[in-house]
């Protein structure tokens, strides 16, 4: 039987972003747009079963009204798609006894199973919410075919240039011969002699962490372990150019304007001293001669000033700070 998996929706409010066509936010309408795809994908192909493998909501201890409803409507609208939801990190409130999952919100729909911190198997399958906890619930397991999970593996990337050493690794899921996972938003594959790892990686495309990707949705068969990657259609993509020779820059900065005026943020990296003749509505980024050794954030600093000189780091405008900013207040992290 085919499956489709899927992950890291990251549900919110996205109230700092302007309103699309049909006034929702554009995050949100992204991610709306983004389902229907999927959806129509499912059933085009008959398939029957979508699971999405944790951060379904980005706030954690916060639901909001909008984004909830956006996603119980796709729920209600298709009554013979079965959703399995597992938690993700982002998915928990609190910790210890008081840990709660937001999921548990939709676990009233007939056509929704909501895992939130217990080990379920049925046949050759095996799904496990994320945990702190996690190797102790895989030793507990018994061999199996698949296992879906919402985990950090060691060898993997978390996006693009950047990886973090992670205590699970994927020696430790050799109980499994496939496993497809949420948490990390770059979608990628790992394997060795006894398994094989997917990422299904991010549902849309966020910020500039995502830049020069296409996501995608995973489609894989319970029998025969076969895993199909379909490249998400129709969603707005960052793309970021980098200019280091002269000569090609005019050919660069034609291909900049196409996807500027497909809908897409683009960017321009410049690595040359020559002045290039750039559109206006296009960014271009001047390179400097970074010392990585001194940041500029020192232990004296408030946290809202290492705040502030962390979006510098990050090439944030100044103007676009002050919504970080405030996002932080509203969360009570920063005065």
């Amino acid at each position: 039987m085919k499956r489709i998996a899927i992950a890291d929706i990251h549900l919110s409010d996205y109230s700092e972003d302007i309103l699309d066509n049909s006034d929702l936010p554009l995050r949100l309408g992204e991610i709306k747009k983004t389902f229907n795809f999927v959806i129509k994908k499912a059933k085009e192909l008959s398939i029957k079963h979508i699971d999405i493998l944790g951060d379904i909501i980005n706030d954690k201890s916060v639901i909001y009204t909008i984004a909830q409803d956006l996603f119980k409507e796709i729920i209600i609208e298709n009554p013979k798609l079965f959703f399995t939801l597992l938690s993700g990190n982002h998915d928990l409130s609190h910790t210890g006894k008081l840990q709660k999952s937001a999921i548990s919100v939709f676990s009233g729909y007939e056509n929704v199973c909501c895992i939130t911190d217990k080990v379920f198997s049925d046949k050759n399958m095996t799904v496990i919410s994320y945990s702190s906890n996690f190797l102790e619930k895989i030793k507990q397991c018994s061999d199996g075919n698949i296992l879906l999970t919402h985990v950090g593996l060691n060898e993997a990337m978390i996006q693009s240039g950047l990886s973090k050493i992670d205590k699970i690794k994927l020696s430790d899921l050799k109980k499994f011969k496939l496993v497809i996972s949420g948490h990390y938003h770059k979608p990628q594959e790992i394997q060795n002699d006894y398994t094989r790892f997917y990422y299904c990686g991010g549902f849309t495309n966020h910020s500039w962490n995502d830049k020069n990707e296409t996501k995608r949705f995973l489609i894989y068969d319970t029998e025969t372990l076969e895993v199909e990657s379909i490249p998400m259609e129709g969603q707005t993509e960052y793309k970021e150019y980098i200019i280091d020779d002269i000569n090609n820059a005019k050919e660069i900065l034609k291909e900049a304007e196409i996807e500027k005026n497909k809908g897409n943020y683009v960017r321009i990296r410049k690595l040359i001293k020559e002045e290039i003749e750039t559109p206006h509505d296009i960014m271009v980024i001047e390179h400097k001669d970074i010392d990585v050794t001194n940041r500029g954030i020192t232990v004296i600093q408030t946290l809202q000033e290492k705040l502030y000189k962390y979006l510098d780091i990050k090439e944030i405008k100044k103007e676009e700070q002050e919504n970080y900013m405030k996002t932080l207040q509203k969360y009570n992290i920063v005065e």
